[in-house]
């Protein structure tokens, strides 16, 4: 049996995800990820700077390391972007199961450490997929027409 989207799920759910992590279930997530395997996120919702991070994870195909990343964010915003702000949204999309990295080969130009590639899972695309219908619902509405 499948778990319908968050609206759907309720509450109930929901306080059953955070009284796991608050009883210490084995990770520190803001949510269980078994609760919401095919749906996303129970609580927040990504960030702005979050969703174009996910963006451009996606768009890199699993090819895109922090400074790669820090840089093509840059470019589709066209404004400074952090890399330590990068790299600590990166961690927590990890630790909320909505990217994933693997450790690439060590490089003499990086002194012998490799790389962390970062590719988008499934909890991120969702998380795409619904900001993406909220945004279009937004942009539905008319604008600067009386009703």
């Amino acid at each position: 049996m499948g778990l319908e989207p968050k609206s759907l799920i309720g509450a109930a759910a929901a306080d059953g995800a955070r009284e796991l992590v608050k009883q210490g279930a084995g990770t520190n997530y803001l949510y269980n990820k078994e609760l919401i395997e095919g749906y996303g996120m129970i609580g927040k919702r990504p960030s702005d700077f979050e969703l174009v991070i996910l963006l451009v994870v996606e768009h890199l195909y699993g090819n895109g390391y922090g400074v790669s990343i820090a840089n093509e964010a840059e470019q589709l915003t066209d404004r400074s972007v952090s890399l330590g702000a990068v790299y600590a949204t990166l961690d927590r999309l990890e630790r909320k199961g909505l990217v994933s990295s693997k450790l690439g080969e060590a490089t003499p130009e990086r002194g012998g450490k490799p790389k962390r590639y970062y590719s988008l899972e499934a909890l991120g695309q969702r998380a795409l997929a619904d900001a993406k219908a909220a945004a279009a619902k937004l942009w539905s509405l008319p604008i600067g027409e009386s009703a």
